[in-house]
């Protein structure tokens, strides 16, 4: 480094970096156009430095006043400027320090995907289809707010808060089912030693977030005729109509009902076959028998079908894009209950209805009933639970035929509380027996 008369410096050309500096007094940028002397707004010089750094890229700074005896804070020696000069080119030429990796396992949108994946049952079986696509939807409509939150750092006081906000939106349940999932994820990071503490137990010990009471409504057997005939009188679309009465004299679960496809459809035997890990079905596997009112009404639709695949394809202009059927008729079952002057009924009532219909026409038998929902310590009873490719003709011939009279006997029940068909006299005994009139 040199000094030349006006006081000016340079560092070697090989830096690319210049040091310029005057005695403090009044200039212009006339006065040091090479050296790119900067001036204040009031005129007067300061220091600043200007050179290449690391990859050949262009920088400037600008120190302060240039002085004969700087105070180090708002003016600076010759010195005081050199030092810092070198500092400058020193950091300049120095090369980035790399970015740091983005912890993957930091927030729940980072470790979802992974979660989603690798996510095993008590039972230590992978998360079912039907499982992992309920949670992505509800990681869409619930969790997305807190998706970058850090998990590590987030308090128990900020977990009440969001999980309060899911239940003044979408209720108790959903509030308790978004829980459940955060303290699976929560359990999921500790079991990879990446997080040491679960804040969902101590969000468990306020109990402010619990399951509901199990709703129990069911249409009252005195109501059964003019829920019937609302379906008939309100109903217009095909659609709407045929589902909300396999709906009625099946009790299928909704997701079960219309979701079913043709290739699982045996009109001629009158069963519908349940593939493992079906949707709608809750673990149940295999043969289940329908009625002969049931078959009519689906054998009615195969002839006038509109899809080679779905039951009950889609309507056009549905709302639910991820479905290629249909997915809810809960606008259907509003419109015959306000005809039907009756409280409103979700598909599930109409499950429970038919529960409580089977119980009425069976008495103590409550096997037969739990055979009619599919309900597994029943089925396993009745040898329903069969694989595809050992529905035998002797099968058929003996444990279906037994199966399809115990629905065929529920059906013609419920045809006749309804008035479709006139009431025999056993079916007469037993409301008389219950202390029932319709």
């Amino acid at each position: 480094m040199s000094t030349t008369e006006n006081g000016r410096t340079a560092l070697s050309r090989r830096t690319s970096f210049t040091l310029a500096a005057k005695t403090p007094g009044r200039y212009t940028d006339r006065d040091f156009p090479a050296l790119g002397l900067q001036v204040s707004p009031k005129g007067k010089a300061v220091w600043f430095t200007r050179g290449k750094g690391a990859a050949g890229k262009e920088f400037r700074h600008t120190l302060g006043i240039a002085a004969l005896d700087g105070d180090g804070l708002l003016a600076f020696s010759y010195e005081q400027a050199k030092e810092w000069a070198a500092e400058q080119l020193q950091a300049a030429l120095r090369p980035p320090a790399p970015k740091p990796e983005p912890d993957q396992y930091a927030t729940l949108a980072g470790v979802w995907t992974l979660y989603i994946q690798n996510r095993r049952t008590k039972k230590g079986l992978p998360l079912a289809d039907s499982t992992k696509k309920d949670y992505e939807k509800w990681y869409r409509i619930a969790l997305k707010p807190v998706h970058d939150w850090r998990l590590a750092e987030v308090s128990v006081i900020a977990w009440i808060d969001f999980l309060s906000s899911v239940r003044a939106k979408h209720g108790e349940a959903k509030a308790l089912y978004m829980a459940n999932i955060l303290s699976s994820v929560y359990s999921f990071l500790m079991g990879l030693d990446r997080i040491d503490y679960n804040p969902m137990t101590k969000v468990r010990l306020g109990r402010l977030f619990v399951a509901p009471k199990p709703r129990t409504t069911h249409i009252p057997t005195a109501d059964l005729r003019a829920f019937w005939n609302g379906i008939g009188r309100t109903l217009k679309r095909r659609n709407s109509r045929d589902a909300v009465r396999l709906l009625f004299m099946s009790g299928l679960r909704l997701n079960a009902a219309l979701g079913l496809r043709w290739d699982q459809v045996n009109l001629g035997k009158s069963y519908i076959y349940v593939e493992p890990g079906q949707v709608g079905w809750k673990g149940f596997t295999g043969v289940m028998p329908i009625s002969d009112y049931v078959a009519d009404l689906l054998r009615e639709r195969y002839v006038m079908r509109k899809s080679q695949e779905w039951v009950f394809p889609k309507r056009t202009g549905d709302m639910d894009e991820g479905s290629p059927h249909m997915t809810r008729v809960s606008d259907s079952l509003a419109e015959v209950c306000e005809s039907a002057c009756i409280e409103v009924v979700t598909a599930h009532d109409l499950r429970r209805t038919m529960a409580t219909v089977g119980n009425l026409a069976f008495g103590a038998e409550i096997d037969k009933v739990a055979v009619l929902l599919g309900h597994n310590w029943a089925v396993d009873g009745k040898g329903m639970a069969v694989s595809k490719s050992a529905i035998t003709a002797r099968y058929i011939q003996t444990e279906l035929a037994t199966l399809r009279a115990i629905a065929n006997e529920a059906a013609n029940f419920m045809l006749e509380l309804v008035g479709e068909r006139p009431m025999s006299e056993g079916t007469a005994a037993k409301l008389e027996r219950a202390g029932l009139a319709i």
